[in-house]
């Protein structure tokens, strides 16, 4: 793979175009060969391919709806929301980290970042990650949430959604829907006997 192949998030292959080039040239052009079309893919910006996946607007979503949220919230509150999005989302799509954490810090957190990055006293805080899940869910174009509001168990439909862009430290979003749809086949088979 390295410099001239490289495998897309969603299965793709990326030919480089020094590869394709070779390809066209050395490969394609034998007589008889009726090989496949071999297209050099350079994506700029990962984060409109995993819009484009998304099929909403997701980061201009998260932004707005993050920047108000970000409004009503303490430095040390505001400092751990923040980890938890950008941390759940870089581990769900290392191949935005660097871009989507650059563009949160300068166009969500923007005047807060200096104060935010040297802030220190965040131990001990108790954080109610269920704002994150809201926000990712609603910039995922997910309305109905009243779930979430009295802190009940999120639907199936909603860790799937949710698992299309953020995991867990611990435990990827996708291990806990199989778990509990585990649990709720071994319920139903209970029931049935």
């Amino acid at each position: 793979m390295g410099e001239y192949f490289s495998r897309h998030s969603y299965g793709r292959l990326l030919v480089s175009g020094l590869a394709n080039q070779y390809f066209s040239h050395n490969i394609f052009e034998q007589e008889g060969y009726t090989g496949i079309s071999v297209a050099c893919n350079h994506q700029s910006n990962p984060m409109s391919i995993l819009e484009k996946f998304l099929g909403v607007p997701f980061f201009e979503n998260l932004g707005n709806l993050a920047r108000k949220r970000l409004a009503t919230m303490d430095d040390a509150t505001s400092h751990i929301y923040g980890l938890w999005l950008m941390s759940g989302i870089s581990r769900r799509h290392p191949e935005i980290e660097n871009d989507f954490c650059f563009w949160f810090m300068s166009n969500v957190w923007g005047e807060r970042l200096s104060a935010l990055a040297s802030y220190t006293g965040i131990q001990g805080i108790e954080f109610d990650a269920s704002v994150v899940f809201k926000d990712l869910l609603m910039a995922l174009g997910e309305n109905n949430l009243s779930m979430l509001d009295d802190k009940s168990m999120m639907s199936l439909e909603h860790l799937r959604l949710l698992d299309k862009v953020w995991t867990g430290e611990n435990m990827r979003v996708s291990e806990v829907i199989a778990i509990l749809e585990l649990y709720s086949r071994i319920i139903k088979g209970e029931r049935s006997n």
